[in-house]
């Protein structure tokens, strides 16, 4: 490129304070340049006039580097972010609180102040890192999540050999779960325009993911995963993201989903103790001192709750011994009853606006790959919240993974951290589009 132009660029990229924007905005502005240079030299000019008509005819560049950096800056989320790590710290200032002196069920004050920074700390490394990072490396990032998650199945099938630690590993592969939806994501969204192969790839991805699941011994977070992950696929089906087109690859999303549906139907209808579970999912009754004793004893303390304050227990053993993972996956009850209704579902209600908040914003994106990224982790964490929310507020316990953000710390730390990523999508929305017009001085 010539010097003159040279010099207009860089002085214009001087004033462009966000560094991921500068080049994208001085390769446009270059592409600019050119063509008026072109277009003054057809009209007789010598290269030098053109060269001096082209840099006149942009403006001063000063003015105009100043006019893009206003435009073009990182939108600070920040507002957002307090937000997400309050609800998380009200979670943990009301497990501290409740469960205290709950001896083997309680938590101590330094484990759940730990696991907060850490948590908050995860929430402001992905809100700062770039996200499109991700895209860039979506294939090398979703191999790496799947092997991670088969790596966690063979552990705690005993390779290597540490039984011992089986029921930490079983809650850490729950947590973890929630990150395969993102990684699945990843893995498609690199196949677009690529044709029938695309869904070829997507299909295998997920035969080994549910594979890793079954290993790791998700099974209620593999039906989960499962239906979300098609969901999905059918999203990048309905903007034929592979260039298959829209109907036959919605076909083909709409025939694996049901495919699904009917095994599952199947496999509850002829395993006898798989059958019995899932009616008693919905019937505690129907085993009250078996396979329904915990839907039972969560009934029954929804049943002696109060609108405010201390609800009735009317068991002989402690409420705590009763109630299983009464600290952590159904810790809504424990506040429902401990607290009374009003707070319990103010939770609710503060986490569903938040939520809410976020998908608006996240439909409201113009770049669709920051959009889908977005939603990945938007709309399961709006499934989780009702599961584990409002259906387990109906003493239903078949979702034993609680509400995101709020209640289990090792699963809030891996919330805010993919929050953080939905965050930094927002962040960045201004990033010039090739093609947009750009702010004039004159």
């Amino acid at each position: 490129m010539p010097d003159r132009l040279q010099d207009y660029l860089r002085q214009v990229g001087e004033q462009i304070r966000w560094k991921r924007a500068r080049p994208q905005l001085l390769a446009e502005l270059e592409t600019h340049l050119l063509d008026q240079r072109d277009d003054c030299l057809s009209q007789g000019m010598t290269e030098e006039e053109a060269q001096q008509e082209a840099v006149r005819q942009m403006g001063d560049p000063v003015l105009l580097g100043q006019s893009l950096d206003e435009v073009h800056r990182p939108k600070p989320q920040w507002g957002l972010v307090v937000a997400a790590l309050v609800l998380a710290g009200a979670g943990a200032a009301l497990r501290l609180w409740l469960t205290n002196g709950w001896g083997e069920g309680g938590y101590a004050v330094a484990d759940v102040l730990f696991l907060l920074c850490l948590g908050a700390a995860a929430l402001v490394g992905t809100y700062l890192l770039d996200y499109t990072w991700l895209y860039r490396h979506g294939k090398g990032v979703s191999l790496a999540a799947l092997a991670l998650l088969w790596l966690l199945g063979l552990w705690m099938n005993g390779f290597p050999p540490f039984q011992y630690q089986w029921g930490m590993l079983l809650y850490v592969g729950r947590v973890y779960t929630f990150c395969m939806p993102v990684a699945f994501m990843l893995w498609l969204l690199p196949w677009r325009g690529r044709g029938g192969k695309s869904l070829l790839a997507a299909f295998l991805y997920l035969g080994a993911m549910l594979l890793g699941m079954i290993l790791s011994m998700q099974n209620g977070e593999l039906i989960f995963v499962t239906f979300v992950c098609l969901a999905l696929l059918l999203v990048l089906a309905w903007l034929d993201w592979f260039g298959w087109g829209k109907k036959r690859t919605m076909a083909a999303a709409i025939i694996a989903l049901g495919a699904f549906a009917v095994a599952l139907g199947f496999l509850f209808t002829q395993n006898a103790y798989l059958h019995e579970r899932f009616l008693v999912a919905f019937w505690p009754s129907r085993d009250p001192d078996g396979m329904g004793f915990l839907g039972t004893a969560l009934q029954q303390a929804l049943q002696g709750a109060q609108w405010m304050g201390q609800g009735a227990w009317g068991r002989a053993y402690p409420y705590e011994l009763t109630v299983a993972e009464a600290g952590r996956a159904y810790f809504l009850v424990t506040v429902t009853t401990k607290l009374g209704w009003l707070p319990a579902l103010g939770i609710v209600a503060a986490l569903g606006l938040l939520l809410g908040w976020l998908l608006v914003k996240c439909l409201g994106q113009k770049n669709q790959i920051g959009r889908l990224v977005a939603l990945a982790v938007l709309g399961p964490m709006t499934l989780r919240l009702v599961l584990g929310g409002l259906v387990v507020l109906l003493g239903l316990p078949f979702w034993g993974s609680g509400v995101p953000l709020f209640f289990t710390c090792g699963g809030a730390v891996v919330d805010l951290a993919l929050l953080g990523f939905v965050l930094s999508v927002f962040r960045q929305q201004a990033l010039p589009v090739p093609g947009a017009p750009r702010p004039q001085t004159q």
